[in-house]
């Protein structure tokens, strides 16, 4: 993507002051309603695991993430914080708790 389509938190402090974490066993996310064109997925502290782990797990995250928030009216810019126990986690286990936390976040 190119750099100048990318959503940059240095530039938008906004999200931390004007969202809260929604808190699950394996994940945490911030969810930041976002007039962009196209929505944002950022995922971090995905770290203590080897590369090839941490790299496939971004890209699960990212990819579920992109699927809910598919076909919204609006363009949310989701931060999802991985734990620990995210690593150990089945993908429908994963999916299922973002699904939950999303939808917490949206009322």
């Amino acid at each position: 993507m190119p750099r100048t389509r990318r959503f940059d938190l240095r530039h938008h402090r906004e999200v931390f002051t004007q969202s809260r974490w929604k808190r699950g066993k394996l994940i945490d996310i911030l969810l930041f309603p976002f007039p962009v064109s196209s929505s944002a997925v950022i995922v971090g502290n995905v770290s203590g695991y080897p590369l090839v782990k941490r790299n496939r797990l971004k890209r699960q995250l990212r990819e579920l993430a992109r699927e809910e928030i598919k076909n919204k009216n609006n363009s949310p810019v989701i931060i999802i914080r991985a734990k620990r126990t995210t690593y150990d986690a089945t993908f429908q286990d994963i999916k299922t708790e973002l699904s939950h936390l999303v939808s917490a976040a949206r009322h």
